[in-house]
């Protein structure tokens, strides 16, 4: 990921909580962006799976957003 200034969060939702969601949101963290996951918005390939994901996920710095991104997320577009 790279810094850019006016990238204030990271808000990821997706299918796989359990792989592509649960291993990409902590790299936004390592990449010293604050980064909350819309659990809502989620969904395991396995059932049984992703609430593991979610702990992985707490303990690397993510923050579950269960009801949506916060108020002032807003979205980048290209050369903006």
């Amino acid at each position: 990921m790279v810094a850019r200034p006016e990238i204030e969060e990271v808000v990821i939702a997706g299918i796989a909580t359990d792989y592509c969601v649960r291993d990409g949101a902590p790299d936004a963290v390592a990449a010293r962006f604050p980064t909350a996951v819309l659990t809502a918005l989620c969904a395991g390939v396995d059932p049984s799976t992703p609430s593991a994901a979610l702990v992985v996920m707490g303990e690397a710095g993510v923050r579950p957003a269960p009801s949506g991104p916060p108020p002032a997320a807003r979205t980048l577009r290209p050369g903006r």
